[in-house]
């Protein structure tokens, strides 16, 4: 994977005409990617003794390149009490992948290449940004903003595939296209001297969603995939394939076929007792599921998706004991949800505290230590997956210590 890029700003606070700022800047990005993957046969009892490789029998290979320009230009008024912003974007993606096969291999010797011919692909997206803010009082303020944005596929879904025999094979599509969002979100902040508290509330729509589904086998179209996709005859979703990359009948595709709604409610707050305590809270429900789609979740339209917990909270205590040194406890709380939109395989609520120290040594070095899941807890962490052996455990107790410098 290979990344090269640039940008470049330009600002000025011109005070006139109603405006107080205006941005302008350009940014370019190139991504080059491969991916080569090697597909062997159970090692046997003799091999896993001499922990040499079973008899290869499949090859996957692909490279591509993405090219990125965006152009962006902005304007901000501060009239009181009321502040504007308006952005606008335009963004360039190209997306070329000249290499993407698989190949066979019997008795050690290689079979016909299934090549796919991969069209290259363009798109230029325009996205306007519009923000508000009234300032009601000295401590009360209340905001809103309406944007649409662009999101192009990431290599990784176009370029990889992956997996085994007992989780299954996850394959990515080098004909993905990008996904577009637009939303709106409505808040208010209220501040006073010693802290604040945020809410904040969002509706977005995304079309073209990138998403991963389970290939079902209830669809000629299903089939024909799996065939293309496996080099196979005959129905891999029926039976296991000798020789084949597809060496699960569970096989899961990347596609753009879905619309998803995300809708939910954000709260954050604030406050300093006194010199020595603080106290931070935070909350978030999320509602997100498909308004449209074509894969093997359409009859789970109104589901929440997989992998997309409802509720989500945190809370915190920081304690002082010098003007330089801080000790925080934290306390992080994601609610039930499910690893796949059809609702079969849930991931139950956990909770995990955890425990930070800083130092301030001088204005430019402060040391740190901290512990992640402090009382070392066993839980299952939420992710999208399409069957009960993608379950992850979290991460179990881990201590850091280290130093940042700024210079």
């Amino acid at each position: 994977y290979y990344q090269v890029g640039g940008s470049a700003q330009y600002t000025n606070d011109i005070k006139s005409f109603g405006i107080d700022q205006m941005i302008a800047s350009v940014d370019a990005k190139q991504l080059s990617a491969s991916n080569f993957a090697n597909q062997y046969d159970s090692p046997g009892a003799a091999n896993y003794q001499t922990s040499k490789l079973g008899a290869l029998n499949s090859q996957l290979v692909s490279q591509g390149t993405q090219n990125f320009l965006g152009i962006l230009g902005q304007v901000k008024s501060s009239s009181t009490p009321l502040e504007a912003t308006l952005a606008a974007r335009v963004d360039r993606w190209t997306s070329q992948i000249p290499t993407m096969y698989s190949q066979q291999f019997v008795g050690g010797v290689g079979q016909a290449i299934l090549s796919q011919n991969i069209p290259n692909q363009s798109k230029t997206k325009f996205s306007p940004n519009l923000g508000l803010l009234y300032q009601a009082t000295k401590e009360l303020d209340f905001r809103s903003s309406a944007y649409q944005a662009f999101h192009a596929p990431g290599m990784n879904n176009q370029l990889r595939s992956y997996g085994n025999s007992s989780s299954g094979f996850y394959f990515g599509n080098p004909n993905l296209t990008p996904e577009t969002m637009t939303g709106y979100e409505i808040g208010s902040d209220y501040r006073w001297k010693s802290g604040f508290v945020q809410v904040t509330g969002f509706n977005n729509f995304i079309r073209n969603a990138v998403a991963t589904y389970k290939l079902s086998g209830a669809s000629n179209a299903d089939i024909d995939l799996a065939k293309q996709l496996c080099g196979t005859t005959g129905n891999p979703l029926a039976a296991v394939q000798a020789g084949s990359p597809c060496t699960s009948t569970t096989l899961n595709y990347y596609t753009n076929a879905q619309n998803i709604q995300s809708q939910g409610l954000e709260f954050q707050y604030h406050h300093d007792l006194n010199s020595s305590w603080g106290l931070d809270a935070g909350y978030a429900r999320t509602r997100t599921f498909n308004t449209w789609t074509t894969t093997s979740d359409a009859a789970y339209g109104r589901n929440q998706l997989g992998g997309v917990p409802q509720n989500i909270a945190s809370a915190g205590v920081t304690y002082y004991p010098a003007t330089k040194a801080s000790i925080t406890t934290t306390l992080r709380y994601v609610g039930n949800s499910w690893m796949n939109t059809d609702h079969v395989n849930p991931v139950p609520a956990y909770a995990i505290v955890g425990l930070r120290a800083n130092y301030e040594l001088t204005q430019n070095a402060t040391i740190y230590a901290s512990v992640v899941n402090l009382l070392n807890r066993n839980y299952i962490t939420f992710n999208s997956a399409t069957s009960s052996s993608n379950y992850q455990a979290g991460m179990p107790q881990s201590f850091t210590v280290g130093a940042r410098l700024n210079f």
